[in-house]
C-alpha cells in the first residue's frame, strides 16, 4: 500500500470497524448492582446519597427531609489502550493481519466498564462511601424512628473469600458508574507523527474517561463468612 492520506483514512476506517465489531462481544454482566451515571466535567458530587427518604403514612405535619451534605465526590480517570502497526507492515500489505488486534483493542474497552465495577465491589471493604465508612461496615450510622443515631452493619466478618447479597431492583445500587467519555478509538497515523518519522509505527489506541465508586451501601451485604445456610440466612435478615 502507498503511505498517503487517502490510503490512510481507508485503513483507519477499517480498523475501526475491527475496533468496533470487538467491542460488541465484550462482556457485560455489571448491571445487578451498578448504577451508570454521566458527567460533564472532571467530577461530580452526590450529596444527594446520604438521605433517600422512604414513604410514611400521612399523620400530622409532614416529615422534611433535609438533604446531608457528605460533600461525596467522583473523580473521573483517564484509561488507555494501544496497539503499534509497523510502517512496513502497511508498505507490505500484511496490515490484514492486525485485524486481530484491533478487535481484541475494542473488547478490552468495551469490558473495561464491567472490570471496572467488579473491582470497586471488591474494593468496598476498604473505600469510603458518602458516610466516611468503607462501603461494607459494621457501623453505618443512621437515624432510628425516633431520631437517634445507631449502627447498622451491612458486613458479615470472616476469612473466606467474598460473597454478596445485592439489592438489584434498587433505584441507587451499591456502586456507582460515572462516565465522562466513553471508550473512543484514535490514531497517530499521519506521516508526519514523530513515532512514524522517528520509529516507523503507527499507533492506533482507545480511550475513555470513567470511574467506579461506592454508592448506596444499604443496597448491598458482604460477608467474608463460610457460604452455608446458616451464614446465607443471617445475611437475608
Amino acid at each position: 500500500m502507498i503511505i498517503n492520506s487517502p490510503n490512510l483514512r481507508t485503513l483507519f476506517t477499517g480498523f475501526k470497524a475491527n475496533f468496533m465489531e470487538g467491542l460488541g462481544t465484550a462482556p457485560s454482566d455489571h448491571g445487578s448492582f451498578v448504577t451508570e451515571t454521566s458527567s460533564t466535567t472532571a467530577e461530580a458530587e452526590y450529596g444527594w446519597l446520604g438521605e433517600l427518604p422512604g414513604m410514611r403514612q400521612g399523620v400530622g405535619d409532614r416529615v422534611l427531609h433535609n438533604l446531608k451534605e457528605y460533600g461525596f465526590k467522583i473523580r473521573n480517570q483517564d484509561f488507555e489502550n494501544n496497539v503499534q502497526v509497523p510502517r512496513n507492515a502497511i508498505e507490505d500489505d500484511r496490515f490484514g493481519v492486525y485485524a486481530t488486534p484491533m478487535r481484541a483493542l475494542g473488547r478490552a474497552a468495551g469490558a473495561h466498564p464491567c472490570e471496572l465495577s467488579y473491582a470497586a465491589l471488591n474494593a468496598g471493604f476498604t473505600t469510603p462511601c458518602y458516610d466516611g465508612k468503607p462501603l461494607f461496615a459494621a457501623d453505618h450510622p443512621v437515624l432510628d424512628a425516633n431520631g437517634s443515631s445507631v449502627a447498622v452493619s451491612n458486613l458479615q466478618t470472616g476469612a473466606g473469600p467474598a460473597w454478596f447479597l445485592i439489592a438489584s431492583g434498587a433505584l441507587v445500587k451499591p456502586i456507582i458508574l460515572q462516565t465522562r467519555q466513553q471508550s473512543r478509538f484514535t490514531a497517530l497515523d499521519n506521516p508526519d507523527d514523530p513515532n512514524v518519522f522517528m520509529r516507523k509505527q503507527f499507533i492506533y489506541g482507545a480511550d475513555a474517561r470513567r470511574a467506579a465508586a461506592p454508592g448506596l451501601w444499604q443496597g448491598v451485604f458482604a460477608s467474608r463468612a463460610a457460604l452455608t445456610a446458616a451464614n446465607y440466612a443471617a445475611a437475608r435478615a
